[in-house]
Order: C-alpha cells, then sequence, then structure tokens
C-alpha cells in the first residue's frame, strides 16, 4: 500500500481491507486478542495424536516421512512469518520518526505563528500548521494499523510454532515406532530361523524347504522360474504388514491386505488368503517387468536374484532397476558391485531409513544365490 501524506510517501504491507477491517474494532488491542484466543481454540480442536500401534512398518515409514515433510513446510512458513514481522517492525519505526519530524515541524511553525506581523501570514502559518497535524495523525493510523498486523502475525506464529512441536513429537513417535517395529520383524525373522534349524536337525532335509520360506535371508538357489518364490513373499509380508479392513494410508489412499490399493472402498474387508491372492496380482506387473529388462540386458537370473529385483521394483519402482544398472552388473558377474548399488536406496525425505536399510540388506543377500 502507497500513500502521500504532505508530500511524504508511505509504503507498507497492510492492504486497504485491512485498515478497514481494523476500524470495525475499538481498537487494535481488542482485536489482537480476539484473533488469538481464536487460534488457540482452533489450535486445541484439530489436533489428535497419531497412533502409530496399528499401522505395519511399511504405513509407519510413510508416515513418518509425510512428517518430516509437514515440518520441512511449517519451518518454511514460520521463517516467512517471522520476515515479514521484522519488515513491518522496521517501517513501523520509520513511521515513529517520520512522526517524530513532523512533531518538530509543527513547533516551529508555532513559533512563526507567535512572530507572524499580519493575520494574513499568520493565517497561511495555521493552515500548515493543520497540514503537519492532519499528516501525524494519518501516520499515527498507520502506525496503528501496523501494530495490529504485527501482533496478528505474532499470535499466527505462536499457533504455527504450537503446531511444528506437535508435529516434530509426532515424528519423533514415528521414528521410534518405526525402530521398534523393525526389531520386532528382525526377532520374528531371526526365531523362525531358530525353528526351522531345530526341525531340520530332527527331521533331516525334509524342512529344509521350509527353513527358506520362514527366513528371508535365506533364498532359493537355482535358476529363476519367472515367479516370485514363498521366501521373497513372506517377506514382502511382513514388510508390508496385512490389514484385513480398509484403511487410509498415509497418502489418502484407500488401501487393504498387504498394501493393495486396486478398487478399495471403505469398509470393505477380507480374508488373509484374498490378501495374499492381491499381493500376488500386484507383484505379477513387477515380475513381468524384471523378466522383460533381465532379457533386454541378456542377463540370466538365479531365482534369489529374481526375488530381489522384484522386491526391489515393488519398492522403488520399475524406472529406479533400470536406472540403477544393477543388471549390466549382474551379468558382467559384478555381484558385490549389484548388492552395493542396492543398498544406497535407503533414504526417505532426505534421511536413511532404519526399515529400508533392513530390507536392502535383505534384498542384497539374496543376489548371492
Amino acid at each position: 500500500m502507497s500513500q502521500n501524506i504532505s508530500g511524504i510517501n508511505i509504503t507498507h504491507s497492510v492492504n486497504a481491507s485491512q485498515i478497514q477491517e481494523l476500524q470495525n474494532f475499538d481498537d487494535a488491542e481488542s482485536k489482537s486478542v480476539k484473533v488469538n484466543s481464536q487460534l488457540e481454540s482452533t489450535d486445541e480442536d484439530l489436533y489428535q495424536e497419531v497412533d502409530f500401534e496399528d499401522m505395519s512398518l511399511q504405513e509407519v515409514t510413510a508416515a513418518a516421512q509425510s512428517l518430516e515433510n509437514e515440518l520441512l513446510g511449517l519451518q518454511m512458513q514460520l521463517d516467512i512469518l517471522e520476515q515479514t514481522v521484522k519488515s513491518n517492525e522496521e517501517i513501523k519505526a520509520n513511521y515513529e520518526k517520520q512522526c517524530e519530524e513532523l512533531k518538530e515541524q509543527v513547533k516551529q511553525v508555532q513559533k512563526e505563528i507567535c512572530s507572524a506581523e499580519t493575520p494574513q501570514e499568520k493565517m497561511q502559518l495555521r493552515k500548515k500548521q493543520s497540514a503537519l497535524n492532519k499528516s501525524i495523525q494519518d501516520l499515527s493510523s498507520q502506525i496503528t494499523s501496523l501494530l495490529y498486523e504485527i501482533k496478528a502475525n505474532g499470535s499466527m506464529e505462536s499457533a504455527l510454532r504450537s503446531e511444528y512441536t506437535e508435529t516434530k513429537y509426532d515424528y519423533s513417535r514415528a521414528q521410534i515406532a518405526q525402530g521398534d517395529k523393525q526389531k520386532a520383524l528382525d526377532r520374528e525373522l531371526k526365531a523362525s530361523d531358530k525353528n526351522s534349524t531345530i526341525q531340520l536337525s530332527s527331521s533331516g532335509s525334509t524342512t529344509s524347504t521350509n527353513a527358506a520360506s520362514a527366513n528371508p535371508s535365506a533364498a532359493p538357489s537355482g535358476a529363476s522360474s519367472g515367479k516370485s518364490s514363498n521366501n521373497m513373499l513372506n517377506a514382502l509380508k511382513g514388510w508390508e504388514g496385512l490389514r484385513t479392513t480398509a484403511y487410509k494410508c498415509a497418502a489418502g489412499v484407500w488401501t487393504i491386505g498387504y498394501g493393495h490399493t486396486g478398487n478399495v472402498s471403505p469398509g470393505q474387508t477380507i480374508s488373509e488368503a484374498q490378501a495374499e491372492q492381491y499381493l500376488r496380482q500386484d507383484l505379477s506387473s513387477f515380475e513381468n517387468e524384471v523378466t522383460s529388462l533381465a532379457k533386454n540386458v541378456g542377463v540370466k537370473l538365479t531365482q534369489g536374484q529374481y526375488d530381489a529385483l522384484v522386491s526391489f521394483s515393488y519398492n522403488c519402482g520399475g524406472g529406479a532397476l533400470k536406472k540403477s544398472g544393477i543388471l549390466e552388473m549382474l551379468k558382467g558377474g559384478n555381484i558385490d558391485g549389484a548388492a552395493s548399488k542396492l543398498k544406497q536406496y535407503v533414504h526417505g525425505g532426505g534421511k536413511v531409513l532404519p526399515g529400508l536399510v533392513s530390507r536392502r540388506e535383505t534384498e542384497a543377500s539374496w543376489l548371492y544365490t
């Protein structure tokens, strides 16, 4: 907004509607109090603590990424708001300085009026004095408007800081939940491995296949069948987590089973068998993509390598596999290089995620089988 008061150009960020709105209240202080109370009551009504207990590891990981992005957005808003308040404070100080200068001019004109010799001269001086007083009054009004805006922005900043604190708290809880769920999955896998070893020692080679399917790190060897093994399927179930009732994921998409999102409706329920069927259907497109990419590169994959790359593509997308160069490394016999490359895909929201580190470690181990 820009105004010209007695030859003085005045510019600041308060628009005409804000000034008109200010005039609807007795003074700026009363409005600031009202805005602050509204923000506080709204803040209390909106906040609800996020429950991570019923989420799968994959969901908690996604929630943590979403919360981290929200924190970055809130911090950006706070930075902009702080800059706005600082700018308005500087403008207000400039207005106050101009007011003081005008008041000094009024004093000087008053002296001139007292020493004026003719009525006409006194009249001209009084007009000048009146104009100066009007300028002071207008500047004072602008200062009051700025005070209101500064107070309103301060209230908004307080609300944003409160939201930032709550979001940061939820983000910390999500990270803890993510770590706990990963540890629980690792314990479960170790227990499965231990049970399989016990069965193998008592039943001979009969249970060796069961051991491989129970332990994701013990992928089956041999040439690829062109389909995901039960071993990989079991690992994927652990990473994704089972939900037999439809729910909205962190991205707001209706989801069911082991992360299935196609044609899911609110209130829908399925059996564990149906969830596995959905998972196999979802995997088929990634299986076909890995098969096609391997054929184009001219590499023959083992079953373990095939499982690792399908799992990786399911998590990161076929495009990531195509660009990674992993298939070319496997073709050249550089399994160490392929495993090292695979382990680089562990970031979410700019940070290393423990759940992805563990998943990549397992997938990388399959490359050697």
